[in-house]
């Protein structure tokens, strides 16, 4: 058997040819050895029976493991950080530098780091009393010899270089007598050089450029800062023609990468890769991290760690700020199953496990409950990832707090707990060993600036460059050797042939901006990528294809927005008839069409409720009624006056009335509104149940002056409560109709009624809305009841303000001012003499807006609101404009004219 090298001259491109006379001529002992995984996927796509491995897959399946068992790097780290119980950056950079010995094949130490020995000797005793190995031990083990040998045949693709731990496992396999076929640039001297020492020949072949000996476009562009970067090259690739498929992005740092592909997802640019989230990306992740693994002796800082158990529990939006206002007030939140998981932050629960496997078991547990709050998606994968660590070797060990909090940031960090497909159509995201299995026709190089690119090697712990003189090793990776191998990879990409787009970061500073890396010269400068000029250049990411999706369909829009804009909305004949044969209509039906004929349209024609919005406070219709449900009971049993004169009711009774009213409103208050209001906290609810208790003690304060203590009102009575109002064979032009409503009072005094309608909120009253139909409740009840009998007044009683007698009612002029027995103010501006009769009607045109109002009902339901309000919930499905909201305030003010 022979090793020789196979030194090529030029670009070494990936040869589906080549491949597949490899494959047809492979013998079982045959394999081939490249440098990544994308390769090997690479291949297997053009020559699926080609025995293909990484150099890492290669060793491991020549040292098959017994009893040792393999950790990766960070797994292994912690591991012999939490056996040595050594904690701290010195510690960690005697662990790292131990790594990097393995890694240059167990070498001499040099005289500056001969401290280090003791050391090394404690983590290889460790190594092998618990038998915990990485893939470096594989490669010592093997150069020293082979487990096994299953291939004597082997071709090795791909290489620029080879490491330390390579080169010594190339060496064991020439000694071995194993066949070796090394592809290499003839330009890749050193390697080639260290190759021979150790029994490779070589053989020079010229093969046949594939670009004929010409480059592609060779453009360089310039960012301000690494967003401003990926940006840029986003825009720059979704505005090209060319197919996705045939693009790459490489980068030379990793977190530069991570950036870009989230970057790159958020813009909608698909990326040949599977996108992977993990344990780290979750609440779930940061709940155990801060709450439970961070000392927080202060009560605020126990509190500022609820956000992430909160993101877990779905608790979000006015909900959460209700919780945690509720939690600094001392509160609990009201639910015991929140409370629990609260009562947990700061208290170290996991202590009462002594291993990772212990501690990990408790964590599932408490995930286990979270579920039966909630649905938790990624919680399967997570507690089958933790309850697997009973059968690790390292998880029985005892560890410490500190320790558990390190090992599980970096579990976090490693657990994928959700895998996207690959896309049909993408990008491909690739490092430098890929980019010569890359297909396609057009490369984009990002962070190629000075001192970034070309960088050198990172030596990990204590290692430093002046050190590896002294290490007797083929393939150490000195500064000028790294540097070497960097500028033969990048000048076989550009005698690739393809199209290479090259950016870096110049920075904010124009005075003193970075440079471009020394290997750019060739590269012409065409672009600077910053907010200000993609302002300038109006680029759309999307513009294009928007365009295109759009024109076939214009005219469709056009007409659309046409009657979108008019807001007609004409009823059908069928429901024209229908709505004509109604027998009778609420008053408050002509006052909900007049505020908005479309909203009118969704919730009494079509009877839709509104949709469900989150529940943030007390639902207002349930405390309304509440409240009324009490006045009721206060005068109809409590009290039983009515039809009794006012003067009837003794001091005793009177001053009994409070203590009553908030003992009779926390009964219904806790029976009737808390089992509906599970979202609220117990501070919320005690908040607003003593608030709605004071309201109702000053209502009765002002009821008890105006009414029960005033002697002008000593023969008044109250005639009914919740009285139904009725007038039949109302004209509206040819059609005579029932009139309905009802009103929350009557009162008798001096033979004249008056009406008053108790509200919750705010109440005031301007004729001028009577003309317009948005107040039409005191008038027409006037209205109604003065056919039978004298009408003094009408007016709201407002429980945010129950002693108001001037702006929130009308009254005859002899009822207003000094005189007035009802205390009414001169300030009372709605002063009418034919209060209740037909001169009252005309003079504000009631009938004729009520006629107005009528024949819309019947006929359409068009967006012309007189009152939009902010809170509509139907603003979802509307298409009121600003202009159509200033035709309606227009309108309003001309009929204001009008009744003046």
């Amino acid at each position: 058997m022979k090793a020789h090298i196979r030194a090529v001259s030029g670009w070494q491109p990936f040869s589906p040819k080549r491949y597949g006379e490899w494959a047809r001529t492979q013998r079982e002992t045959g394999c081939c050895i490249v440098p990544t995984t994308y390769w090997v996927e690479q291949i297997r796509l053009v020559a699926p029976e080609l025995r293909c491995l990484t150099f890492d897959s290669f060793i491991r399946k020549c040292q098959q493991r017994v009893n040792d068992m393999e950790l990766v790097h960070h797994e292994w780290k912690w591991a012999m950080a939490n056996e040595a119980n050594a904690t701290g950056r010195k510690n960690e950079q005697i662990i790292n530098s131990y790594l990097q010995y393995k890694r240059f094949g167990e070498c001499r130490l040099p005289d500056s780091l001969r401290f280090l020995k003791p050391e090394f000797a404690k983590i290889k005793a460790i190594e092998e009393k618990r038998r915990w190995k990485t893939i470096e031990d594989d490669y010592n083990a093997f150069a020293r010899k082979p487990a096994s040998l299953p291939y004597d045949d082997i071709v090795v693709e791909g290489f620029h270089d080879f490491s330390v731990n390579q080169l010594e496992a190339l060496e064991r396999m020439v000694k071995e007598g194993v066949g070796l076929t090394i592809y290499l640039n003839r330009e890749a001297k050193a390697a080639i050089s260290e190759l021979v020492k150790i029994g490779f020949t070589v053989e020079d072949v010229d093969r046949q450029p594939v670009t004929d000996g010409q480059t592609g476009c060779l453009s360089l562009y310039k960012a301000v800062t690494e967003e401003e970067e990926h940006i840029g090259l986003i825009e720059h690739i979704l505005t090209s023609n060319t197919p996705l498929s045939n693009i790459a992005v490489l980068f030379t740092k990793s977190d530069a990468r991570a950036a870009f592909m989230a970057k790159a997802k958020q813009e909608g640019l698909p990326i040949a890769a599977s996108n992977r989230s993990y344990l780290a990306d979750t609440p779930f992740y940061l709940w155990v991290k801060e709450a439970l693994l961070t000392p927080l002796p202060s009560k605020e800082a126990r509190l500022g760690a609820v956000d992430s158990l909160f993101a877990v529990l779905g608790i979000t939006g006015r909900r959460c700020l209700r919780a945690k206002q509720a939690l600094y007030a001392g509160y609990g939140i009201g639910d015991s199953e929140v409370d629990f998981f609260l009562n947990q932050i700061g208290k170290s629960p996991l202590a009462e496990g002594n291993t990772i496997a212990e501690k990990a078991a408790l964590l599932v547990d408490m995930l286990t409950k979270m579920e039966e709050r909630t649905d938790i998606p990624y919680a399967p994968t997570v507690k089958q990832a933790l309850l697997a660590l009973d059968g690790i070797s390292y998880a029985k060990v005892e560890t410490t707090e500190d320790g558990f909090r390190q090992w599980f940031q970096t579990f976090a960090q490693t657990l994928v707990i959700g895998e996207e497909p690959i896309p049909k159509e993408g990008i491909s995201v690739l490092s430098w060993a890929d980019v010569a299995a890359f297909q396609g026709s057009t490369v984009y190089v990002a962070g190629l600036a000075l001192g970034t690119f070309p960088h050198p090697y990172s030596l990990l712990g204590y290692f430093q460059e002046s050190d590896l003189t002294e290490i007797n090793k083929r393939g150490v990776p000195l500064t000028s050797r790294t540097r070497s191998v960097q500028a033969l990879q990048f000048q076989q990409l550009i005698n690739s042939g393809m199209d290479v787009y090259a950016s870096y970061v110049c920075g904010l500073d124009r005075d003193s901006p970075a440079l471009p890396s020394p290997f750019l010269l060739d590269f012409q400068l065409v672009g600077f990528w910053n907010y200000q000029n993609r302002l300038n250049n109006g680029i759309g990411t999307y513009s294009r294809k928007d365009g295109t999706a759009y024109r076939g369909e214009l005219d469709h829009f056009q007409k659309r927005l046409q009657h979108l804009q008019l807001g007609q909305e004409w009823l059908s004949d069928a429901q024209q008839a229908k709505e004509k044969a109604k027998p009778a209509v609420a008053v408050t039906a002509f006052e909900a069409y007049a505020r908005c004929p479309f909203r009118y349209g969704l919730e009494w024609l079509l009877g839709i409720k509104p949709p469900a919005g989150q529940n943030e406070g007390l639902p207002a219709n349930k405390i309304g009624t509440l409240i009324h449900q009490c006045i009721e009971t206060l005068y109809r049993h409590k009290l039983n006056v009515i039809g009794k004169p006012f003067s009837t009711l003794s001091e005793a009774e009177k001053d009994e009335v409070p203590y009553w009213l908030e003992s009779e409103w926390r009964r219904r208050f806790n029976e009737d509104i808390v089992p509906f209001v599970p979202y609220m906290n117990r501070f919320e609810l005690e908040q607003e149940e003593t608030w709605w208790a004071n309201k109702l003690r000053l209502w009765w304060e002002a009821e008890r002056a105006r009414f029960w203590d005033r002697k002008e009102l000593a023969d008044a009575y109250i005639e009914g409560l919740e009285v139904p109002i009725v007038l039949e064979d109302f004209p509206l032009g040819t059609t005579k109709l029932k009139v309905t409503g009802k009103i929350d009072r009557v009162d008798v005094a001096n033979g004249e009624k008056v009406l008053y309608d108790y509200k919750t909120g705010k109440a005031a009253l301007k004729l001028e809305e009577a003309s317009h139909g948005t107040k039409l409740q005191l008038p027409m009840y006037s209205y109604i009841i003065g056919k039978q009998s004298p009408v003094a007044g009408a007016t709201y009683i407002s429980l945010l303000d129950p002693g108001k007698r001037a702006g929130n009612g009308v009254w005859k002029p002899e009822h207003v001012g000094k005189q007035s027995i009802f205390g009414v103010s001169a300030q009372c501006r709605n002063k009418e003499d034919a209060l209740g009769e037909e001169a009252f009607m005309e003079k504000w045109h009631i009938h004729e807006r009520l006629q107005e109002l009528w024949e819309g009902m019947q006929t359409n339901m068009s967006v012309v609101p007189l009152d939009c309000a902010a809170s509509c919930p139907y603003k979802a499905i509307c298409r009121v404009t600003e202009e159509q909201k200033r035709e309606a305030q227009h309108a309003i003010q001309q009929r204001t004219k009008a009744s003046n």
